[in-house]
């Protein structure tokens, strides 16, 4: 493996591993890597992750996710390679993505209802250079 080689690695990570930092952790250990990509928690529980990049720091990564952030407690991690894209590649942002209900709630209704219509967002960081993944 030469170390201009590519991989692109779907990671799915179970156990505790939401409400902990494993999002934000994840991405403060793939930007150290120069690894691009997104994550996001999913409704069952798990997180959802895409990195881009260097196959060696691709493979850190993943390694990393077995562990996660210390609060975290991973059951198991599924990994799916392929070839990377070069055409989701965008700067980095993090987005919050809302139903037109929670955000017809959060708009309209008392700070109570705004804070449960805020904490059932999916959000979606991504990492510098690539865009965010599905919305479902």
């Amino acid at each position: 493996m030469s170390d201009t080689d590519q991989t692109r690695a779907r990671v799915l990570v179970s156990g505790k591993v939401q409400g902990v930092y494993f999002r934000a952790n994840t991405r403060e250990q793939a930007t150290q890597r120069g690894v691009t990509g997104w994550v996001r928690n999913l409704r069952d529980g798990r997180v959802e992750a895409v990195f881009e990049g260097d196959e060696r720091a691709v493979e850190e990564l993943v390694e990393w996710c077995h562990e996660g952030s210390p609060a975290a407690r991973v059951e198991d991690v599924e990994v799916e390679y392929d070839d990377p894209s070069s055409s989701s590649r965008t700067p980095y942002s993090t987005r919050f993505l809302a139903s037109r209900t929670a955000v017809a709630q959060s708009t309209s209704s008392s700070p109570a209802r705004r804070s449960a219509a805020c904490s059932s967002q999916s959000a979606v960081s991504t990492f510098p250079r690539m865009s965010p993944g599905p919305t479902s």
